[in-house]
């Protein structure tokens, strides 16, 4: 299934978004961005599946919280949206 990663600055930026979605009854993970989507060092992604992404990304502009960038992995590979 395709999982999307919504890029963000921080830790705590990540566990924010993180805590909302599972108060929203969906289910996501954090983690350490990989390697090479971004170019800036150290960033967190939070993993969400294809079904729970628009919601996800709703609740991340509804309570501010900046997401950088986002990616669509499939297949194998990401894909930047």
């Amino acid at each position: 299934m395709p999982k999307y990663y919504l890029v963000v600055s921080s830790v705590t930026t990540a566990q924010r978004l993180q805590k909302l979605c599972r108060e929203a009854g969906i289910s996501v993970s954090v983690v350490h961005t990989p390697q090479g989507l971004t170019d800036r060092g150290c960033s967190y992604s939070v993993v969400v599946k294809e079904p729970d992404f628009p919601r996800a990304q709703s609740l991340a502009s509804e309570n501010q919280l900046p997401v950088r960038q986002q990616f669509l992995y499939q297949d194998g590979t990401y894909q930047k949206i």
